[in-house]
Order: structure tokens, then C-alpha cells, then sequence
């Protein structure tokens, strides 16, 4: 949708008085980490950015120790000679895409400081380049299906149950599909969200074209491949949640391996999983410093920053209850200060975009990472599309059998990324939490 005189009217110039304010939480402390720019992570401790040009990153890893070692008697056959074990990954770049529209109009009407608080152009160009890296930090965060949420039930109305509205918005083209398969059970506009239950109901411009049923999900809409066997692919770049696991992604039909490599006999490409068997239990610091001896065991690897969501942030700071401490003038300093809270010297931070994939409500486990195994791959970084030296393009439209120009411009923005790991087991999950 452009905007245009009706839309941009809140931002007009009448009895309003400005600046726009913002109503949304559009921090990016994952991705902040990633770039290098994150201000919670132990001190020298970050991600590697490996910037790279061409269809795919290959990346060598060393992977195994020379095991021709071994003690004999005097006199006995020596160990067979053995020799450094290497692989290799390969990263595709995803592509990721914003766009906005502008009529000639509303550029007219918000030309100047005089006709409008703000100016059109900039504004939506700023919010664009802060609604990239928004969406991007929560694709960071979940397993590379482009699921945004699943659907726990069936459903024939406008009105759709799903397990969380967390990353649903009014106006959002979305496809209603089938997770194992990827059937299609059409592409529909959510006009609202339902006032009663409007964490778990949203609601579409027209109903399903075929009922939805459990199983299925809700994806942006283009975020897949559209036709025959490669329906399974995703389009967007991976996250922690395909990263840091033992098993290869399997969610809503997912065909590829994380760096182009099976985790099925690849002991050094599994991440150490502490689950409960799906049975929730108390967060404690003994199951916190397990989870972090496992780094530090499988890779002589501390974590840097242990990601997690605010449910679990607060449950962690109420272990830290007893050790509060009552300074000169009544302030009370909670070990590990504001925004993170300390674990062995590493902060334990919460990010608004944490959640599992199919169900966003929840996280329920806690991201003991080291940044030196994780890599931000980047081919092109977030940057306008000027391939022919303009950024803003007129509009074609069509009435009728006629084809021809709008008066509006359209621009976007592009990243070409992705995100890796290497030695997937000095990063530790600690999962099946209890967050009340």
C-alpha cells in the first residue's frame, strides 16, 4: 500500500502537534551482536563478520585431531601415522527485501517543515532501514522456515486460532499452508486481530480456501518457493534455532542442512542440547553453570552472551534475590546491573524477539553462545537498490488494456545474508524452562 493523502493525514500539518511518536519495541540486541555492535557481550567477544562476493560462502573448518597417537611397549609396530581432520561448509546467501511507496501527492503536501512534521521521504526511508533490521533480528532468531506462527486447530471463518499473534500485523499479506508439506490453503490480508483473545486470533479479509486444521502455519506471504518439489525450501536465512541444535531442521518442511552439511554422523557440527524430555522444570544456577561447563568442555570456549527471553530474564533475577545489596541512600544494586544481569562474568540478556517458532508466545530455554563459533555472513549488507544510479523508481500501472506510469515512486532496500556456526558444540541450549 502507498502512502498517500489519507494515510499520511496523522502526520499532516492541522491542529497536530509533533513530532511522531513511536508506539513499537524496534530494538535488535541479537543483531546488534552480530555486527559487532552489541554493548551486552563479555568484553572482546563477538561474532565473526565474514564479508565474501560470489553465489556462496565456502568456509574450511578443522573439525579433528591427528589420532594416530598411542603408547607402546619397547620393541612394538608404532601407531599408525594419522593426520588433521578438515571439512568444509557452504553458506547461501538469503535474500531479504523492504520496499516503500510514495505518491507525488503526498510528496507535494510534505514537501517542507511548513506542510508537515515530517518529511515523507525521509520518514518512510528511515523506518524502512529500521523495520529491515527489526524483521531481520527476528529471523535470527527462529529456524529458517518463514513460519511466523502455527495453528493449533481447525478453522473454516475469517477469524484463525493460531499459538501466538506476536508477529502479526494488521495489513500483513500472509499464506495459510500445511507445515509438513507446504499445501497451500491460500494467501489472505489480516484486517485485525479478534478484541477478546487478541494474543492467540486474528482475523482475514476473507476466509481460508480450504479449512485450516493443526499442523498448520502462517508465513509472509512469498517467503517460500511457489511451485512442485522445492516447495520446502525457505527463503529466509537461518537462526539460533536451527543453528544451535543436534539434529537438522525438519520444521514445516525444511530440505536443507545448515551449512550445506548433515549433522548425522558430525558429532563436532551438533550443539549441546540440555532438555528435560518437553517436561518443564525451575530454572536453577546449577543448571546454568552445566549448561556453561558444556562449552567449556567440548571447546575450551567460555560463552559470551547467554540470549534469552524477558519470562526467563525474570526468573533468573529472582534467584539473585538473596544477594541484593542495600548501598549509602536506599538504592538496591541487583548483581549484574540494568539491562543484563551477571552469570559468571558473561550478562544474561533478554530480547523481544526470542521465541520458538511455532509457538512465539514462548522461549522456555536460555542461548549460551559463544560468538567466535558464529558467523554473520554478509555478501551485501542493508543498502538501497540503485543498480541503475536512482533509488526511487515511478510506479507502472494499467487501466484497462492500458499500461503505463503512476504518479508514485517506489524504493527498496536489500540485504543478501546469512548467518553460520562453526563447531556447533561450544554453543550449549538449556531448554524445557518454566517461565511463570
Amino acid at each position: 500500500m502507498a502512502l498517500d493523502l489519507t494515510t499520511a493525514a496523522d502526520v499532516l500539518k492541522t491542529l497536530y502537534v509533533g513530532p511522531a511518536r513511536e508506539v513499537f519495541n524496534s530494538s535488535t540486541i541479537l543483531l546488534n551482536w552480530l555486527k559487532g555492535n552489541g554493548r551486552h557481550a563479555r568484553k572482546g567477544e563477538k561474532p565473526e563478520k565474514i564479508q565474501f562476493e560470489g553465489s556462496k560462502a565456502y568456509i574450511p573448518i578443522h573439525y579433528g585431531r591427528n589420532v594416530g597417537i598411542g603408547a607402546r611397549a619397547e620393541n612394538s609396530v608404532l601407531p599408525t601415522p594419522g593426520n588433521q581432520q578438515y571439512t568444509h561448509q557452504e553458506y547461501i546467501p538469503k535474500y531479504v527485501y523492504v520496499g516503500i511507496r510514495l505518491t507525488g501527492q503526498v510528496l507535494g503536501a510534505m514537501k517542507s517543515n511548513k506542510g508537515a512534521f515530517i518529511r515523507a521521504l525521509d520518514s518512510e526511508m528511515k523506518g524502512a532501514a529500521r523495520d529491515g533490521r527489526s524483521e531481520l533480528n527476528r529471523i535470527f532468531w527462529h529456524d529458517g522456515s518463514s513460519v511466523l506462527t502455527g495453528i493449533p486447530s481447525a478453522n473454516s471463518t475469517t477469524t484463525i486460532v493460531c499459538n501466538s499473534t506476536k508477529f502479526l500485523e494488521t495489513g500483513m499479506r500472509v499464506k495459510l499452508m500445511v507445515a509438513a508439506d507446504g499445501t497451500d490453503k491460500g494467501t489472505r490480508t489480516i484486517t485485525g486481530f479478534d478484541p477478546t483473545y487478541p494474543d492467540t486470533k486474528f482475523v482475514v479479509d476473507t476466509a481460508p480456501s480450504s479449512a485450516t486444521a493443526a499442523g498448520d502455519c502462517v508465513i509472509r506471504e512469498g517467503n517460500r518457493n511457489v511451485a512442485g518439489a522445492t516447495y520446502g525450501v525457505a527463503l529466509e536465512p537461518w537462526g539460533l534455532e536451527a543453528l544451535c541444535a543436534a539434529a537438522d531442521p525438519t520444521n514445516a518442511g525444511i530440505t536443507d542442512y545448515v551449512g550445506a552439511k548433515t549433522r548425522t554422523g558430525n558429532r563436532w557440527h551438533q550443539a549441546t542440547v540440555m532438555a528435560n524430555g518437553a517436561v518443564l522444570r525451575p530454572l536453577t544456577t546449577k543448571l546454568m553453570q552445566q549448561a556453561w561447563n558444556k562449552s567449556d568442555i567440548e571447546r575450551d570456549l567460555l560463552p559470551g552472551l547467554i540470549l534469552t527471553d524477558h519470562a526467563l530474564l525474570t526468573e533468573y533475577g529472582c534467584l539473585l534475590t538473596p544477594d541484593k545489596r542495600y548501598p549509602s541512600g536506599g538504592q538496591i544494586t541487583l548483581d549484574g546491573g540494568y539491562r543484563g544481569l551477571d552469570f559468571n562474568g558473561t550478562a544474561v540478556v533478554a530480547d523481544k524477539d526470542a521465541s520458538l517458532t511455532n509457538n512465539p508466545q514462548y522461549l522456555r530455554r536460555m542461548y549460551f553462545l559463544s560468538g567466535s563459533s558464529l558467523w554473520y555472513i554478509i555478501n551485501q549488507d542493508w543498502d538501497w537498490i540503485d543498480d541503475d544510479g536512482a533509488i526511487l523508481h515511478r510506479v507502472q500501472g494499467s487501466a484497462g488494456t492500458y499500461t503505463g506510469q503512476v504518479h508514485a515512486f517506489e524504493a527498496y532496500m536489500c540485504a543478501f545474508v546469512q548467518l553460520g556456526i562453526e563447531g556447533a558444540r561450544s554453543c550449549t541450549v538449556l531448554t524445557d524452562l518454566q517461565d511463570s
